[in-house]
């Protein structure tokens, strides 16, 4: 019984590491072939847990390559001018992970991409754009929850940022939340003089 159980446990714990989105991952599944050949195991989960493998294997090639050139070790820059090149590097990877070539549940996907917002404004958090582009993919995902504490966030972050403002009073629109996009961009209470022709 005690010996059913810790084989049933390791052979959970290759499982779960053969199909991690790692570099290295041929010498796991090679070391999975063998202990279930010694334990006398299943060879159809080894055959399955190959396809899962090679997707893991893909995803974590793909994501070194779009990871080149982002640093998390750089300060926070509000400099003009290098805001759009190094936007657009982390564009490229969110976008990767959106697709979710790794075939996560809608939960672990929500994680991820929570994840690699997380990191992109670590290092790009003085960027409006990119608060703005990290709440809008949780809002158009249904995590409305998550947009709205990136919003939050942002005008913490950049008070002064009237596009985050009024993507935010957008955003509370958008989910017939008024009275909150009003507190985010209240009416005019005065009167305005029109202006001059």
């Amino acid at each position: 019984m005690q010996q059913g159980m810790q084989i049933t446990t390791a052979r959970e714990a290759f499982q779960r590491a053969a199909v991690q989105p790692c570099l290295g991952l041929e010498k796991v599944l090679v070391q999975y072939e063998a202990w279930e050949a010694a334990v006398g195991g299943n060879t159809h989960s080894v055959a399955e847990l190959r396809e899962k493998e090679s997707v893991a294997r893909r995803v974590a090639r793909e994501r070194t390559r779009l990871g080149e050139g982002l640093s998390l070790d750089q300060m926070p820059t509000a400099e003009k001018g290098t805001e759009g090149a190094l936007l657009a590097k982390w564009r490229r990877l969110w976008q990767f992970e959106s697709n979710n070539q790794q075939r996560l549940p809608d939960a672990q996907l929500q994680a991820r991409m929570a994840f690699t917002f997380k990191q992109l404004l670590m290092v790009c958090w003085l960027m409006p754009q990119a608060w703005h582009e990290a709440a809008g993919w949780m809002a158009s995902h249904k995590h409305l929850d998550a947009a709205r504490a990136l919003y939050e966030r942002s005008l913490e972050v950049l008070p002064g940022s009237d596009l985050l403002l009024l993507a935010f009073a957008r955003f509370e629109e958008s989910v017939d939340n008024l009275s909150a996009a009003q507190v985010c961009h209240p009416l005019p209470t005065t009167h305005q003089p029109p202006l001059a022709a």
